[in-house]
């Protein structure tokens, strides 16, 4: 549930901050049956759900259930996600940046710069994008570089944050 919901509108099934627990997860379930072999969830949309722990703790219980983990894509600036995951002892990764913040390719260039130094520094970066044709062609001329610079792609639950 972004903070502007219903003028900006995710789609069906939702999970809001109005809805009782049971509803949500009824919701998410409907959602995880969509598809198979996953690893996690993430918080693409929902600037307004992922700030509330008495909704977003009910979710996280049954991702800890199943093993599953959570990805804060960092929609919202007060989010819970990390701490709330972390007391609930549920796997999870943040964004480091939103690369396609400003969709040019200087701005993706100096984005995924940062990334590369980010993951130097400390070891670890995560990124998110939408496939933009101009991100792709960023990536394209980025991605053999990685190797010459000590930096190795790994999958996000890889990321995961003990």
């Amino acid at each position: 549930e972004p903070f502007d919901y219903p003028r900006s509108d995710p789609g069906p099934n939702t999970l809001l901050t109005t809805l009782p627990n049971p509803d949500n997860l009824e919701r998410l379930y409907n959602h995880m049956r969509q598809a198979t072999g996953y690893v996690g969830v993430t918080t693409l949309s929902g600037s307004r759900f992922v700030t509330d722990p008495a909704k977003l703790g009910s979710v996280l219980d049954v991702l800890q259930r199943r093993g599953l983990m959570i990805f804060d894509a960092r929609v919202a600036p007060h989010s819970a996600v990390m701490d709330l995951a972390r007391n609930m002892h549920v796997p999870a990764v943040k964004s480091f940046n939103r690369i396609d913040q400003t969709p040019s390719p200087e701005a993706i260039q100096a984005s995924l710069a940062q990334l590369e130094k980010t993951a130097r520094l400390t070891g670890r970066a995560v990124g998110i994008s939408a496939p933009l044709p101009v991100v792709l062609d960023q990536l394209e001329t980025w991605l053999p570089t990685l190797q010459k610079h000590g930096v190795a792609l790994a999958p996000v639950s890889a990321m995961v944050e003990q």
